[in-house]
């Protein structure tokens, strides 16, 4: 029973290992998006999509903090137009990047699907096949 368990801790530490290089060569060959890909100086990083979700999360922190400010410091026509332009300004922002972070999100998991096949979602599948039968069954009752 001992070499059984050391055989299976040996492999349990080999998964393990193989999980954490396949993350970092993972992250690696994703696409990477860039900011300002049209000039050149002000490029900036490279940003995957959970790099594109925390910039969109700042931003729209940002855009509320103004939005809180303009309200509460500036009177009158001022005040209105400073907060229609942070309302729409949100608006725009969140467009283009749920749009940007779309994409990335599903080139991810296209990788992920080809690079681990049904093993994910093994668990999901048992269950799946399982209900499956069990209204096959019950079909062929009500038919029968």
């Amino acid at each position: 029973m001992d070499e059984r368990n050391a055989a299976r801790q040996e492999l349990v530490a080999e998964l393990e290992a193989a999980e954490r290089e396949f993350w970092k060569t993972f992250s690696g060959v994703v696409r990477r998006w860039v900011l300002f890909p049209q000039v050149p100086a002000a490029r900036g990083p490279r940003l995957h999509s959970g790099g594109i979700g925390l910039l969109v999360w700042t931003l729209h922190a940002a855009l509320l903090s103004t939005g809180v400010v303009l309200s509460l410091a500036s009177t009158g026509g001022v005040r209105g137009l400073g907060l229609s332009l942070v309302v729409g300004s949100l608006f725009g922002v969140g467009a283009v990047a749920a749009q940007v972070w779309s994409v990335a999100y599903q080139k991810e998991q296209a990788l992920l699907q080809r690079a681990l096949g049904d093993v994910a979602y093994e668990d999901v599948l048992v269950q799946g096949a399982r209900i499956q039968e069990l209204a096959a069954q019950v079909k062929a009752l009500e038919q029968g």
